[in-house]
């Protein structure tokens, strides 16, 4: 069931997998791609895309890390 807190929880599970003893950068993108799909007039997309670059940027991918970063700079300043 759908609850007013998908997101949010979509957001805490990505990070905890970014802060992992042992991270697992790819599921930090994909639970985030999952928040921005699913969700996108959340007002977490902004954080969403944040952590999203973060990712990017641990797996040498900065093309889509600056991408993402950007995004969320964009949102963030609107």
């Amino acid at each position: 069931p759908l609850s007013q807190y998908v997101d949010n929880a979509l957001l805490s599970t990505a990070k905890a997998w970014y802060w992992r003893v042992s991270p697992n950068y790819d599921s930090t993108i994909a639970i985030t791609g999952r928040l921005i799909a699913g969700f996108p007039s959340s007002t977490l997309l902004s954080d969403a895309y944040y952590w999203q670059g973060k990712g990017y940027f641990n797996l040498n991918d900065y093309s889509q890390a600056q991408t993402a970063f950007q995004t969320s700079l964009t949102l963030e300043s609107a």
